[in-house]
């Protein structure tokens, strides 16, 4: 790794455009092949202070894990244990599901929407359907809402 001796603003100011070139390489300057001096000279002055303002604001690593260990006690100390829960449990339903209801579930060769489809045209409703998928309901709504637009326009 190479160690970059960095240059006074003064100095700067006084190195010719490929030396400034040249500087703004190392300091991780790009597409500056072009530029005029004066332009390279502030974007090199403006580099130099990006980086010391950089190293002065690092935190030290004892601040670091100072830090990760108020952070890892303030979240431990916020969520509710067990027996404190307050979310109320999710409500399941029994959707009955036949043999051609599976084979399409089960089907890993067709999309969510294809599937939805084809239990809607099985005569599955699309809360069922929906619950069955594990999709958002306004998702599975949309596409057999979709889907039913099709056929009707198709039967027209």
């Amino acid at each position: 790794m190479t160690t970059l001796t960095v240059p006074t603003s003064d100095e700067v100011k006084e190195f010719n455009a490929s030396k400034l070139r040249e500087l703004g390489t190392q300091l991780g300057l790009t597409a500056i092949s072009r530029t005029p001096k004066a332009v390279l000279q502030q974007m090199v002055l403006d580099a130099i202070e990006s980086q010391n303002n950089t190293e002065q604001s690092q935190p030290s690593v004892e601040e670091v894990e100072e830090e990760e260990k108020r952070m890892a006690a303030r979240e431990a100390a916020s969520k509710p244990s067990a027996d404190e829960s307050t979310a109320r449990p999710k409500k399941t339903v029994e959707v009955a599901i036949n043999d051609k209801h599976r084979a399409i579930i089960d089907n890993n060769d067709i999309s969510k929407s294809e599937k939805m489809r084809r239990l809607w045209k099985k005569g599955m409703s699309i809360a069922d359907i929906h619950r069955v998928l594990s999709t958002h309901y306004s998702f599975t709504y949309g596409v057999i809402d979709r889907f039913r637009k099709i056929l009707e326009a198709r039967s027209k």
